[in-house]
């Protein structure tokens, strides 16, 4: 089986099974926004986009996800309780928009209904994002074109 996230590799039925469970118990599939405000703007940017995550607060897990995959990225972050005590580190992998979409469809197959069912959320959200994005697009330059 090969998956194409940051380069072309060849994935065993171990290592996919690996990966479905990990997947399964602590990943995440769905839509991220983020927004943020330039300097000088008054007006606020934003954008949304598919996201696929996993996370855990074993470091050796998401590096072995991180190198059957090929991905680049590992995110860490140290969570608090509302008091301020630290709790352990967490380990994050994720990947957006198509390279989402192609770990979510390589993984879709393996996992329960419910996983399922946030994939095909993602799917028709990200599609609709997509279509949407190429419409504004469209708009825009006709908008920005000389009139004759």
């Amino acid at each position: 089986m090969q998956i194409k996230i940051q380069k072309e590799k060849e994935i065993s039925d171990f290592e996919l099974g690996f990966i479905v469970g990990i997947y399964e118990g602590e990943g995440w599939f769905g839509l991220r926004k983020n927004r943020w405000q330039n300097k000088n703007q008054l007006k606020f940017n934003a954008m949304v986009y598919a996201r696929v995550e996993v996370s855990s607060t074993d470091r050796d897990v998401i590096e072995k996800i991180k190198e059957v995959l090929g991905i680049e990225n590992i995110d860490t972050f140290q969570p608090r309780d509302k008091y301020g005590k630290y709790y352990k580190p967490v380990w994050k992998l994720g990947l957006n928009s198509n390279s989402a979409i192609e770990l979510a469809n390589l993984l879709y197959p393996y996992l329960s209904k419910r996983r399922q069912w946030q994939i095909e959320k993602m799917k028709i959200f990200h599609k609709s994002l997509l279509e949407d994005y190429e419409i504004l697009k469209k708009l825009e330059k006709s908008a920005t074109e000389p009139k004759n």
